[in-house]
């Protein structure tokens, strides 16, 4: 009997734990447990009655305690039973259902709310799951929100913008006449503040942009009223933003914009203890005329505002199909300036400034040409818009100080004291770095530094920014001078004028073309002649084209002169010639 109780035990057990799991496993434990009590009570009826057959006649009493003990034992494992079916199966149906709840949601998805009967039985952990949720969802949050929003400005990123377009292209398909307009924003001069105060301020600037364009657009959707759709502003990558108008009545609408973005452009951003003014150049393509997809309409836009920006900058222009044209052409040149940087495919002329009173050489400039793959010399002017817009100015001019210090180092070891000036762009004066390279060129060619001069624009030099005097500073005190480039055609603050680190006064050749022949240019010139006098500087008059202008500037007080009348900008090594054939008392006659 004993043995055919346990075959029933192990029977069950299989049948029981079969397709449960853990909670089926223990669930089974505990009704074996109770069928165990079931067959000890089973095995002490046996005795008993065994004992009986073979007349082994034990005290009622005795026979009473073993019957007594056999309803306990049967009774235990009735209340054992009873509490696996009715305590305790409640509980493994909760966690099965509850098992069966979480097991599809594996792969992310936010389950729905906790089944009833989950709730009921296991408040506890129905509530550690509910905080489970929450924080799963605030996290998929920070997800779609990372995913979507640039972290710098809280603009919609690319993607974002790329969505909102596309939305908003599918349901003017379904209007008859809609029309709306993608505005394309670079801004201007950006890349000098992010190389002169760091990123950080950089990404500060923007900010800031970002902050004013809400406002701007806030106050165009409220004029054109509740008919037509916010406008939606997107920082796609850098300085690049986008601005989606939906519903423009069409390229009227568009161009207003641009306008007041511009006039806003031109407040000047205050932070950092600084004023700085930034520009935008902004191109605009009108959907579905230019285009009835994201792609196409903003490479369009993107392409009209490289044609605003290769026409000067600071404006905006709309998208026409002959603009692919000379935007492929800008960026093949692009891509062959960078060639010709790592190509040493560059070259400095040399044109002579000599002494206005004795027709000395005294010093040069050394000035930029590209020798093109195409065999053809070409001037700043071909290139250097280029240059400062792409940010690979910075590259050409490091080459060029670099040069200019080799050029020096030579003169120097065969005991030339001559001076060599060269340009510097506003972009590598506001480099961090900018210090240490012309020192670094200085130290490499074992160059003088008295022997070379930094001239740099005086609209640059002018413009309040205390990075590029600090930096012109810091030259200066390495024994190379300093010359304003261009002086006299800015706006200059003549009381600024004493404070700024400089040696020199390079009259613009605006003023000097018409000295023979205008009273007022010569007013100006021996104004400035004086005021340089007065604060210690040289003046050295540019583009002196003919001997009346060399004796009019002489006789003003101009110490110095350059220009064709002397010589055009000629290569090195003619140079060298010229210096050799050159006769001072030939030129000092004449002057």
């Amino acid at each position: 009997m004993f043995t055919l109780s346990c075959e029933c035990l192990l029977s069950l057990a299989h049948r029981s734990a079969r397709g449960h799991g853990v909670f089926g496993l223990f669930e089974t434990q505990l009704r074996i447990r109770s069928l165990v009590y079931a067959g000890a009570a089973s095995a002490v009826i046996a005795l008993l009655v065994f004992a009986y057959s073979l007349g082994w006649p034990p005290s009622l009493p005795s026979a009473g305690s073993l019957v007594v003990l056999a309803g306990v034992v049967i009774a235990s494992a009735a209340v054992v039973f009873a509490a696996v079916h009715y305590t305790l199966a409640p509980v493994v149906i909760a966690v099965e259902k509850i098992t069966d709840f979480v097991r599809p949601r594996r792969d992310g998805d936010v389950p729905p709310p906790i089944p009833r009967t989950v709730r009921r039985t296991l408040p506890k952990l129905t509530a550690a799951i509910e905080l489970f949720k929450k924080r799963i969802q605030t996290n998929i949050d920070t997800i779609q929100q990372t995913a979507l929003q640039d972290p710098v400005t809280d603009l919609p990123n690319r993607l974002s913008f790329r969505r909102t377009v596309e939305r908003h292209l599918r349901s003017m398909a379904r209007r008859e006449g809609a029309k709306s307009a993608i505005l394309f924003i670079d801004l201007d001069r950006f890349k000098s503040v992010n190389d002169s105060l760091g990123h950080a301020q950089g990404d500060v600037l923007l900010a800031m942009f970002a902050a004013r364009m809400r406002v701007l657009l806030s106050a165009e959707s409220n004029r054109r009223g509740p008919g037509c759709g916010e406008a939606v502003l997107a920082r796609l990558a850098g300085d690049e933003f986008t601005v989606l108008l939906p519903d423009a009545a069409g390229p009227a609408d568009a161009t207003k914009l641009a306008r007041q973005i511009l006039r806003a452009m031109q407040e000047p951003f205050e932070f950092a203890g600084q004023s700085i003014v930034i520009g935008a150049s902004i191109g605009i393509c009108i959907a579905p005329d230019d285009g009835e997809t994201y792609e196409t309409l903003t490479r369009n836009a993107d392409t009209a505002m490289y044609y605003a920006k290769d026409s000067g900058r600071n404006q905006y222009h709309l998208f026409e199909a002959a603009m692919h044209e000379r935007v492929r052409d800008r960026l093949q040149l692009e891509s062959m300036l960078r060639a010709a940087i790592a190509g040493g495919q560059f070259e400095l002329h040399m044109q002579p400034q000599i002494n206005a009173e004795s027709g000395e050489l005294v010093s040069a400039e050394a000035l930029i040409r590209w020798r093109h793959p195409d065999k053809t010399l070409r001037a700043p002017a071909s290139f250097i818009d280029i240059a400062e817009d792409s940010g690979l100015i910075v590259d050409v001019g490091r080459w060029v100080i670099a040069e200019a210090a080799r050029i020096v180092g030579e003169w120097h070891a065969r005991g030339d004291k001559l001076k060599l000036s060269v340009n510097v762009s506003p972009q590598q004066v506001e480099r961090t770095d900018f210090v240490r390279h012309v020192r670094a060129c200085i130290e490499a060619s074992s160059a003088p530094p008295e022997m070379l001069e930094i001239e740099i624009t005086e609209s640059t030099v002018m413009s309040s920014d205390p990075v590029i005097v600090d930096r012109l500073a810091e030259v200066r005190a390495l024994g190379i001078s300093i010359a304003i480039d261009d002086f006299g055609t800015g706006y200059s603050n003549l009381a600024r004028l004493k404070d700024l680190p400089i040696d020199r006064l390079k009259i613009d050749r605006s003023l000097v073309k018409d000295v023979a022949t205008s009273a007022d240019s010569r007013t100006i010139i021996q104004a400035i002649v004086s005021l340089a006098g007065g604060l210690g500087y040289e003046c050295v008059a540019e583009g002196v084209e003919s001997e009346i202008q060399a004796d009019i500037l002489s006789v003003i007080g101009c110490e110095i002169l350059q220009g064709y009348w002397i010589s055009k900008p000629i290569p090195l090594a003619e140079f060298e010639t010229w210096r050799e054939a050159h006769e001072p008392e030939h030129l000092g006659a004449a002057l």
